[in-house]
Parts: C-alpha cells; structure tokens; sequence
C-alpha cells in the first residue's frame, strides 16, 4: 500500500512540475520592455508616434478597437515614401535571456489589419549581434484579424522583426506598415543586470494626445486661453542635448472647413530652484519659438535659432519639437515650459495647440507636471530627453535648492492616488504557484513514503 501511495505521489510530481514548465513558458516576456526602431533604407518616418501611435505600443499589452473619438493606443506605425526598397528593424530588448518558445505579431484593430507590411522577418539573438531568423512572411495583402505566430526553440535576449515591404495602404505622402503588439512567449534563463541608460528617454511612454480644452494651449487672448501654460519638472542623470516634444497637433476647432490652423509653440528651459516661480525668476537657460504652418505639424522639418539655442523638429523626425541648447545642460533638474504666444492679430483667434499628454495618474516620479504654474497630477506629459551619451531620469525633488537660501515647502506637493495602474494580465501566475506547491508537497511526502519500511 505504501508503495503505492508513493508511486502515486511521484507521478503526482512529475504531473505538476511539467505544468509548472507548461504555464511558464505560456508567459508574454515582452509585456513592458522596451522597442527600438531603425531605418537603414527607404525614406520616411520609421515611428509615426502621433499620439495613436508608437513602437512602445508594441509591448503595452493591449490592441484596442478603433472607436471614432476615442483615443486608443494602437499599436506602431511606420510611412514610407515607397512600398518597396525599405529596411526598418524594430527590436525588442528581453532584459534577459530566455528560452523562447513562440512569438506571435498581432495585428492592428484599425483598417482590420490592412496595414500590415507585405514582406517582413522575425529573428532573435542572445547577443544582440549573432541573429537566427526564425519566421518569415511574404505577400501579405488584405485584412487580418489572425496573429502571424512563429515558433522559435531557440535561446534569446533580442527580437527583431524587419520590414522589408510596406502594405498597400497608401496615401499621397506614404505607404503604411503597422503592427498592434509583439507577444514573445518563453521562460527566463538568467537573471542580468540592466543597464537603464539610454541615448533617448521619455517622461512616460504611453502618453497621447489628449483632446479636453481644458489642457488646450491656445493663441486666443479674447477667452484667457492665451495664458495656459504646461510645465514639466525633470531630472537626467548625465548631459544632454534635447529636450522636446515628440509631436504636436495644431487645430481650429471653430472652422468646419478644417482650414490649416498656425499655431506658435514656445519651448523654454530653466533650471530648476526651489518652486516654480523661482525657477523661472532665474531666467531661462535657453529658449525658442517655431510656428508651425499644417494641422498636425506631420511632415515638417524645421530649424530655426532660439537664445542659446536652436529649435528643431523632433530629433530628425518631420514630427515634434526639440530644444538643442548651444552648449549641452549639465546633469540635475530642470522646468520646461511649453506655451503658445498669444496672437494679437485680428478676430478670429481660434487657433488651439494639442500636445502628447495623458489623464492618467503619475507613473512613477520621474517628472513632476504643471499648469499654469500649478502641481496638476491629473496629466502626464511626454517629454522626450537626448542626452550627448547615454543616461537615465532619475527621481524629482521638488523641495531642492540650487542656491544658498534654505528650502522652502512647496504649496501644492504631488498627489498620489494609492491606485495601482491596471494592466492586462498575461501570465499563469496563479496557476504556477498552484502546481508549484503541489510539486513540492507531493516531493516531500514522496520522500518520506520512500523512507518508510516496504511491505
């Protein structure tokens, strides 16, 4: 009888540990890291971040329907001047190496999938340098709402998927290629250390346009709109060289015949002591204008002089706006302030400025975020930060003092809301810690069974 039971405990084990093994390698390990995206051939814009879009969208573990006046992050989208004779790579860092058992590409909700790329390839890397390539697709064409899945077997920290055909969604400026999410299913092998420097980094990566006039900037003096401003408070690591915005939306709401809407987005840069207002009592380290002349400042490539500086289009993109100080900001914290200048100009004055926010609660206190001069923790706004190597943003202290006057308390401290952000939720966790226990309960009575005298 004895023999028995521990017979049956053993295989009872073996049953749990090869679910254990199962529901591990059934977890996304994708799920939050971070996309790179380059371009080697072809022109145009690798990573149309316009606010529905990003290449960090890829991994954000979510491919929303595309409802009308809502905003969704759909997923990446990338515009080529022409469908063939492209290369954009779009590389995922695992922060680790794993044993990589699948990787599915799932399509976009928006068009039902149209816009993705005709030929493209998958492959993965351990180092970064030495690439397998274990999927390939060729003649994609028409709608879908199935995920292109590839099994992989293979060992890896790095996958990269190229594009290499755009799809046939065109318009006059580009043809389209779009993903909704990059799912990669495995286990980890190795725990390594991270390095959390980079050349670019962002205040938040899930920002988008927000449209509520009530974080509108605006050129109308007629309503106080003309007075909004946005600051944001933020501390790099190292030395940098730009700070901006990744895209910006010009709008005339008040004219249904969707004229172009002008608008002039300032951008200054003050380092940061002790509040806002004496921040910018101290004098703006740089700062400068562009007006932009479209809609949605898309495909609009821009370098003018500011005061010790140039103002740019994003970091080489036809998108955003970027302040380049003369001389690189030296690491420690800094207030950017974002305004459109009032238009003194004839009636009508009903041009609105959009920039990259979100509603949501604060992510992580990398930033702090203002309007108007006041702590507002009810919006996030995406700032992009290039430094002249590599670095990281690290914690804001709102109560520093960066001259010999003691500190003073600031009037209106950060909230927190003591909610943690939801996420979707795509690993068996609790179904790996069940058949967990199980395996050790069933080793350790299996043990002591075979320890007891046979009969």
């Amino acid at each position: 009888m004895k023999k028995f039971v521990a017979i049956f405990l053993v295989i009872a084990m073996t049953v749990a540990l090869f679910g254990l093994m199962a529901f591990a390698e059934d977890t996304n390990i994708a799920l939050g890291k971070n996309v790179e995206v380059e371009m080697t051939e072809g022109t145009g814009d690798p990573n149309m971040d316009v606010g529905f879009w990003d290449k960090n969208y890829l991994t954000d573990g979510i491919v929303p329907e595309n409802e009308t006046g809502v905003f969704n992050h759909l997923g990446w989208y990338a515009g080529t001047t022409t469908q063939d004779g492209i290369n954009i790579a779009l590389t995922i860092d695992l922060e680790a190496v794993a044993a990589v058992s699948k990787i599915d590409i799932l399509p976009q909700k928006f068009l039902t999938g149209q816009s993705a790329p005709s030929d493209f390839t998958v492959a993965v890397s351990a180092d970064g340098s030495n690439w397998d390539v274990v999927g390939e697709i060729k003649d994609n064409a028409g709608e879908k709402t199935e995920p292109f899945s590839f099994t992989a077997g293979k060992d890896a920290r790095y996958v990269k998927v190229t594009v290499t055909k755009a799809s046939a969604v065109a318009d006059t400026s580009y043809f389209y290629s779009g993903f909704g999410e990059i799912e990669v299913y495995g286990t980890v092998k190795s725990d390594v250390v991270v390095d959390n420097t980079k050349k670019e980094v962002f205040t938040c990566e899930q920002g988008g346009i927000v449209w509520d006039g009530n974080y509108w900037l605006s050129n109308d003096t007629s309503t106080g709109r003309a007075t909004v401003t946005n600051g944001i408070v933020i501390n790099p690591s190292a030395a940098v060289e730009g700070i901006g915005v990744v895209n910006f939306w010009a709008s005339n709401p008040n004219n249904t015949d969707n004229p172009s809407a002008a608008a002039t987005i300032k951008i200054s840069v003050y380092k940061y002591n002790k509040d806002y207002a004496t921040s910018k009592a101290g004098g703006a380290v740089a700062e400068g204008a562009f007006t932009s002349a479209g809609d949605n400042n898309l495909n609009e490539a821009f370098d003018v002089e500011g005061t010790n500086c140039r103002i740019k289009s994003y970091n080489g993109t036809n998108t955003g706006i970027m302040i380049v100080p003369n001389t690189a900001l030296e690491a420690g914290q800094y207030l950017i302030e974002i305004a459109e200048t009032a238009d003194t100009s004839a009636e009508p004055k009903d041009h609105y400025l959009v920039i990259p926010m979100t509603q949501e609660a604060w992510p992580n206190e990398k930033a702090a975020y203002y309007m108007n001069g006041e702590i507002d923790n009810g919006i996030t706004t995406r700032i992009g930060v290039i430094f002249t190597d590599k670095g990281e943003l690290l914690d804001v202290d709102l109560d520093l003092t960066t001259v010999d006057n003691p500190p003073e308390t600031i009037d209106n401290p950060p909230e927190t809301t003591g909610e943690e952000p939801e996420t979707n939720v795509q690993t068996g966790d609790a179904a790996v810690a069940m058949f967990a226990v199980i395996a050790v309960l069933a080793m350790g009575a299996a043990v002591v069974f075979m320890k007891k005298k046979a009969f």
